[in-house]
């Protein structure tokens, strides 16, 4: 929020407006760009329910996949479509939180299933999370070499598959023993860089000015890491600090 009402000021939209415009957003779009997971999912979480409940999990499964490759289509795919497709999808776009729900959350919600439904070994969930991530530098590689600048690659189909094998890498991890703890303050320490990297992203952009987006992505990791950790090293003396994460 302190973040926002600087950009305001900057852009000099700040007004009483402002604030209606921020507390409408958080109904039909996020109040900040990277909230729209939490949003979304407070939409699609009840909907997964019903169809996993009511109707099956293979058909919530094929739904998912079906409904993120749609999702895909105005941006990373857009090229592959007729214009008055894009056009539809792209006016969808403009009501965040129901276009995200129904093409980004949802899916997700569906697709994430599968690393519970499978059980594979430590070896083949690391052989298929490198043919994965080959896969995805391939995919995005392509995409920026060959389909025009104006395109968005945000989004991209193995992404889903490399992120499906981290979770099954992840999942032949023991979590009991002396590594429980750090194992909780790592959980705690991604929470908190997820809700706190724009912020220092902005800060950086306020102060600095815009740089070499590999310069700036590793300026706002180490920071987030830094400012994570510290926080919540000092949480443990100063209890209120809790209530940043």
């Amino acid at each position: 929020m302190p973040c926002i009402i600087i950009r305001w000021i900057n852009t000099g939209y700040y007004s009483l407006f402002a604030y209606v415009d921020f507390g409408i957003s958080l109904f039909i779009k996020p109040s900040y760009y990277h909230l729209w997971y939490v949003t979304c999912l407070m939409i699609a979480l009840p909907i997964s329910y019903f169809i996993l409940r009511y109707i099956g999990a293979k058909f919530f499964l094929i739904m998912s996949i079906v409904l993120y490759i749609i999702g895909l289509l105005p941006f990373s795919y857009s090229w592959l479509v007729p214009g008055e497709f894009n056009d539809i999808l792209l006016y969808a776009d403009e009501y965040k939180n129901i276009f995200w729900t129904v093409f980004r959350a949802l899916p997700l919600s569906g697709i994430g299933l599968i690393p519970i439904w499978i059980n594979i070994n430590r070896k083949k969930a690391m052989i298929l999370f490198i043919i994965s991530l080959a896969l995805l530098t391939a995919e995005s590689t392509s995409l920026y070499l060959f389909v025009p600048q104006n395109h968005l690659y945000s989004y991209l189909v193995f992404t889903i598959t490399t992120t499906l094998f981290v979770f099954c890498l992840l999942k032949t991890v023991n979590l009991k023993g002396n590594n429980k703890d750090v194992y909780i303050f790592l959980r705690k320490l991604s929470s908190f860089i997820f809700f706190i990297h724009p912020m220092i992203l902005f800060v950086i952009q306020l102060t600095i000015g815009y740089m070499n987006t590999i310069v700036l992505f590793i300026i706002v990791l180490a920071s987030a890491l830094l400012l994570g950790t510290l926080i919540l090293k000092l949480s443990k003396r100063f209890n209120f600090l809790t209530y940043l994460f």
